[in-house]
């Protein structure tokens, strides 16, 4: 099953997040093609992710899965995924968001 799968996220390329990333995808999909459109989004700019994903997303074809990452700056993690297709294109949009706590 051979599909495309585009990366955007703040996670910036000096730790092993993104790689990690990739290894839990080809695990999953070992035929995926990985793409990775940026890696140095600003930190919690989700406008900033939306801009370079809405620039980039009419190059691919159609089926595509496009996942943005970006993450918060508050105490304890949670995530919340959000899906959304558009003329057969697959968004995944992944906001971690974090509670402070205290």
């Amino acid at each position: 099953m051979s599909s495309i799968i585009t990366l955007i996220t703040d996670f910036g390329l000096a730790d092993p997040y993104v790689g990690v990333m990739k290894g839990v995808i080809l695990g999953i999909n070992p035929q995926a093609v990985i793409v990775d459109i940026s890696h140095a989004i600003e930190p919690q700019n989700i406008r900033q992710a939306a801009f370079v994903l809405g620039t980039a997303y009419h190059f691919f074809p159609q089926g595509t899965i496009h996942v943005v990452i970006v993450r918060s700056r508050r105490g304890i993690e949670r995530t919340l995924f959000r899906l959304t297709i558009i003329a057969a294109v697959v968004f995944v949009m992944i906001a971690i968001v974090t509670v402070a706590v205290g």
